[in-house]
């Protein structure tokens, strides 16, 4: 059985490391790509929603939203294929790989809640 006292403070400063790590790329590179991708990705939504089945979401603002998410889930699926990929070379994801798979889903639900990033 494990403490959940002992897995409270470990999730709390593993957390804390993340965020740290995350504000500063989010200030270093800004989120100029994210917002690009996002429009792409507005494009495959309303195809998707148009020929089957689903709500499609017209208003703008709604739109910019879900294009950011899927470019964030677009990432995300980078960092798994490169997760598989280091396990078929025979090694393990890097550290940093396995950092950014937790703040891609945190970008999201950034997005979510707020409609930015950062």
């Amino acid at each position: 059985m494990h403490d959940k006292d002992d897995l409270t403070t470990w999730w709390l400063k593993i957390s804390g490391q993340d965020v740290d790590n995350a504000a500063g790329k989010a200030e270093e590179y800004g989120s100029a790509d994210l917002e690009i991708m996002g429009q792409a990705m507005q494009g495959l939504y309303l195809a998707a929603t148009q020929n089957g089945p689903g709500e499609e979401t017209t208003d703008s603002e709604t739109l910019r939203r879900v294009g950011l998410e899927m470019a964030i889930a677009f990432y995300n699926l980078g960092k798994a294929a490169r997760m598989f990929g280091a396990y078929t070379r025979g090694t393990v994801p890097s550290d940093d790989t396995w950092h950014d798979a937790v703040v891609y889903p945190m970008m999201a639900r950034r997005v979510r809640d707020t409609g930015r990033w950062p």
